[in-house]
């Protein structure tokens, strides 16, 4: 099943078969990686064939991984913790008496979109939170993109 969007200046299709959804340069690279080789790809629309251009695609940037970065604090936020900016993996504050970091490099930065922004936070915070213990009441996070992978830090305290 493919999805258009209309927002950017060309029509973009996407695959909204995998969670979270790629864009069809994302299906292409995944493939490469997966030491797949692709002569030429068609969408096939009531009959009419379009060869598929597979050199171009988004790509994610910094502006991207702020945006995740703020979606991903109102989730834990939602979850009863308090952001707190001076968690950041240097000295724990003195009002805590323990801290955890979790990093995560996510290689879908090549795959990313911003249409499906809320899927791709949904998916970092599901894998975020299923390494975590409830015991936490303060975080702070920061997302960062860097050669194709989506950087993810968690600073917990309690």
């Amino acid at each position: 099943m493919s999805l258009q969007q209309s927002s950017l200046t060309e029509p973009t299709s996407f695959s909204i078969s995998t969670s979270p959804p790629f864009d069809p340069e994302g299906y292409f690279i995944k493939w490469l990686n997966d030491g797949k080789r692709i002569k030429k790809a068609e969408i096939i629309i009531d009959g009419n064939t379009t060869l598929l251009d597979l050199t171009t695609g988004y790509s994610a940037s910094e502006r991207d991984a702020e945006s995740l970065e703020s979606r991903l604090y109102s989730y834990f936020e939602s979850m009863g913790m308090r952001r707190d900016s001076k968690l950041n993996g240097k000295v724990l504050p003195p009002n805590y008496r323990e801290g955890y970091i979790l990093k995560l490099n996510l290689e879908m930065a090549e795959y990313y979109h911003p249409e499906f922004e809320k899927q791709y936070a949904k998916h970092i915070f599901k894998v975020l939170k299923e390494k975590i213990e409830d015991r936490y009441r303060a975080f702070n996070l920061d997302v960062s993109i860097n050669k194709g992978v989506f950087e993810v830090t968690l600073y917990l305290a309690r």
